[in-house]
């Protein structure tokens, strides 16, 4: 099942299914019942940055929400709130 199907502020097209959430969920627990803040992150991020492996974007709330994507930012592999940017080159930035 899918949770969230997004376009990307690089206009890319994210989905979340419900496994891959399941999955987060039970690792970041502080994530749960932010799926609205999961979709605004992604369409209108502070920062994305790209480590080399990953796409990174954050969003400030009352820490940043930390969503990483695939290379091809295709799919969400996880999503934390952090109280830092995470490091690596600077894609865009608000």
């Amino acid at each position: 099942m899918i949770i969230l199907i997004v376009e990307t502020k690089l206009k890319t097209r994210v989905v979340l299914s419900e496994e891959r959430w399941n999955h987060i969920i039970s690792r970041h627990p502080a994530v749960i019942g932010r799926i609205s803040e999961i979709e605004q992150t992604l369409a209108t991020p502070d920062v994305i940055i790209f480590n080399g492996e990953a796409y990174i974007y954050q969003r400030k709330y009352e820490a940043y929400l930390t969503i990483i994507l695939d290379k091809k930012q295709t799919f969400i592999i996880t999503a934390f709130l952090s109280e830092n940017i995470k490091q690596g080159e600077t894609v865009w930035k608000n």
